[in-house]
């Protein structure tokens, strides 16, 4: 979109909030959270699928050695092994972890433009005066507006998951 469009549709965006009565307008910014709260989530859940893999892949190679080197395990057993543990093998765990990086990696920007949108909304909100949510980043369903730091939902720097 060019500068002078994106202008316009702001410009028509703003002139329509204007119109909008009180209610709607707490009503839309409400939609709005909860729009990222499902981006939220659907992060954190991507984040815990590249978590698993990680851990499935550690696990399996390691009992791979152990089973090859200490019980004689055959390929073909080790592979059965693998497919049982997992309900299916390395193979589809290694395939599976681009997909969940990439999907991660798009729903963080999804997310960061929903946040965004979602605080200008509550400025506009809090400007005109029909605020009703509460200050602290979080609004009275638990919407957070802020972006989590991405990576291990077990590590200390990873998603804060709550209740």
């Amino acid at each position: 979109m060019d500068p002078g469009a994106a202008l316009m549709a702001k410009d028509i965006f703003t002139r329509s909030l204007n119109d909008l009565p009180d209610e709607m307008i707490r009503e839309g910014a409400r939609a709005q959270y909860a729009t990222c709260e499902i981006s939220r989530h659907h992060l954190a859940s991507l984040t815990w699928e590249l978590e698993a893999s990680s851990r499935w892949t550690s696990f399996l190679d390691l009992a791979r050695k152990f089973l090859k080197e200490k019980h004689a395990y055959s390929e073909r057993d080790l592979l059965i092994w693998e497919q049982t543990c997992t309900d299916r093998g390395m193979q589809d765990i290694y395939e599976d972890r681009s997909y969940h990086e990439y999907a991660a990696t798009e729903e963080t920007l999804t997310l960061s433009v929903l946040q965004k949108q979602a605080r200008q909304l509550k400025h506009y909100v809090e400007e005109r005066g029909v605020d009703d949510l509460p200050d602290d980043g979080v609004d009275s369903d638990g919407c957070r507006y802020d972006l989590p730091e991405w990576g291990s939902p077990t590590s200390s720097k990873g998603i804060t998951l709550e209740d």
